[in-house]
């Protein structure tokens, strides 16, 4: 087994690790750091991101059941448990200059083509201007809904 000062630490602290093995000019163990990286920097992400769960899961949604305690216990995150009443108490203040804004913004960021119904694109508006207070009330940085 191959073992280096830091490997030793390592090991005496139950840290686990994994070697990669290569030359610096060996493209494949670049290949397999990068991809190390990569999962650190998810693995790094999920443990500062804050989920909210909107809504709840009935009976049958087997297919999309997620452990939460599991989650937190991996990754160390809180996840806030949000019902839909406090979505509709932020939608209920939504103002008309709010919503001209959001419509706005859907305008530039999206190509919204003419059949599309104003009044669809108005509550479609209302009810995004409502998430992303939510999200800020919340301090979210994702959010899964079970509607």
């Amino acid at each position: 087994m191959f073992r280096s000062r830091n490997s030793s630490v390592f090991n005496r602290s139950g840290i686990k690790y994994d070697i990669v093995t290569g030359y610096l000019q060996d493209q494949n163990s670049w290949k397999e750091i990068e991809e190390w990286v990569r999962a650190a920097i998810v693995a790094a992400n999920l443990r500062i991101n804050r989920p909210g769960i909107l809504g709840h899961y009935y009976g049958g949604m087997l297919d999309v059941y997620t452990d939460l305690t599991q989650q937190s216990a991996v990754f160390g995150t809180h996840i806030e448990m949000i019902e839909m009443c406090e979505l509709k108490r932020w939608r209920d203040g939504v103002t008309p200059d709010e919503v001209a804004a959001k419509i706005k913004e859907f305008h530039t960021t999206f190509d919204v083509t003419a059949e599309c119904a104003e009044d669809e694109i108005d509550r479609a508006a209302r009810t995004s201007v409502a998430l992303d207070k939510l999200v800020e009330a919340h301090g979210l940085g994702s959010m899964a809904y079970y509607y």
